[in-house]
């Protein structure tokens, strides 16, 4: 039995997800939404990618009503019992001892005291977000038919007016050039990734992981422009530099990095 033919025998049609499929680029797909790519002269059609390829990792297509039901499922243990979704929501131990917030498959996070079971997509065209609020018996699905949608900007409004949450406000502070000198540079994370801190005029610029302009709220603290409730923390200031920050991306998870020597 194929890895399609599963899907659909034993998840799809037993829970009615009528309108989920493994998206092969040859089918009719009913409403299939197309992806785009936006480009310097405006929007144009994705680049081409055979469904063959990510298979498992990215071939599926569905709904937001049937994203319902999905979740629907979990809950009420028609498709997994608890201890097997218990299971799924365990961090896992890595061989240094270490655990990463991410189970089966699943990233395991939290919102604002809310525990978050989710996890994001990116293909082609598209920019994806389940986030299933698991003790809240509440679930945000935000599909996206271009990848620079900011999902997970999408998620955290509507989990805000869910939850009741108050909105993130700072209130910006003018930096000193010599602040703006100790927090330049390159930093290396626990993984390896590359944050880089630029300097642009009279403030800081952030690549890597997300880029953007970042706004500072006290010496050691900004946050990111474009959203808010994205911020950077410095610290360990040796010889007037900074020499780790802390990179906070809610729902995502959060980077401890350590300024690149030499």
């Amino acid at each position: 039995m194929s890895y399609e033919q599963f899907i659909q025998q034993y998840i799809f049609q037993p829970l009615d997800m009528n309108h989920s499929y493994y998206m092969h680029n040859e089918t009719i797909i009913p409403r299939r939404a197309s992806g785009y790519a936006k480009t310097q002269q405006g929007y144009r059609q994705a680049e081409y990618l055979n469904m063959m390829i990510p298979y498992a990792a990215g071939s599926l297509g569905s709904t937001v009503e049937d994203l319902i039901r999905w979740d629907a499922a979990l809950r009420e243990e028609r498709l997994l019992d608890a201890a097997a979704q218990e299971l799924m929501y365990t961090p896992v131990q890595l061989n240094d001892g270490r655990t990463e917030p991410y189970g089966f498959g699943l990233r395991i996070t939290e919102y604002k005291g809310h525990r978050l079971i989710g996890h994001g997509g990116g293909i082609h065209g598209f920019h994806t977000l389940l986030a299933r609020f698991v003790d809240d018996q509440a679930m945000i699905a935000v599909l996206a038919n271009a990848p620079e949608i900011a999902v997970e900007k999408i998620t955290r409004k509507i989990a805000r007016h869910l939850f009741d949450i108050p909105a993130v406000t700072h209130t910006p502070v003018t930096p000193g050039t010599a602040l703006l000198d100790k927090a330049a540079g390159t930093y290396i994370t626990e993984d390896g990734r590359s944050v880089e801190i630029g300097r642009d005029e009279d403030r800081l610029t952030l690549r890597g992981v997300i880029e953007d302009s970042l706004q500072p709220i006290s010496e050691t603290a900004y946050y990111a422009s474009q959203d808010d409730e994205i911020e950077v923390h410095f610290a360990n200031e040796q010889d007037g530099v900074f020499n780790a920050l802390t990179l906070l991306i809610p729902i995502y998870r959060s980077f401890n990095a350590t300024r690149k020597q030499g």
